[in-house]
């Protein structure tokens, strides 16, 4: 039986994923995933995060305060919640980059 690129990979080094994509991680099963914001930003296109967008916006429409910082706010929420459906997915860590201008 010939092993697939990925089962040899697996068999020599830990795989981590690079990405925001859940179904893709559901598919391939990496130990550690990451993302960036570049990549979260291109996850929230997918429909698997639609309930997580209209629970993060209904939460920052209710919230006081200048709208930018609520829509900081927002972004970060949303952030931490891409990571949080990721962690569910992978038996290790989820490690999420954040804007250092956001901090």
């Amino acid at each position: 039986m010939t092993l697939s690129r990925l089962a040899q990979l697996r068999g020599l080094s830990v795989v981590v994923a690079d990405t925001g994509d859940y179904e893709a991680i559901k598919r391939l099963r990496p130990v550690d995933c990451t993302t960036n914001p570049t990549l979260v930003k291109k996850a929230l296109d997918l429909p698997v995060y639609a309930g997580l967008i209209e629970r993060e916006l209904a939460w920052g429409r209710a919230q006081a305060g200048e709208r930018d910082d609520v829509a900081k706010a927002v972004v970060d929420r949303l952030t931490i919640g891409v990571g949080t459906m990721l962690a569910e997915l992978v038996p290790g860590r989820v490690s999420t980059e954040v804007d250092a201008d956001q901090a």
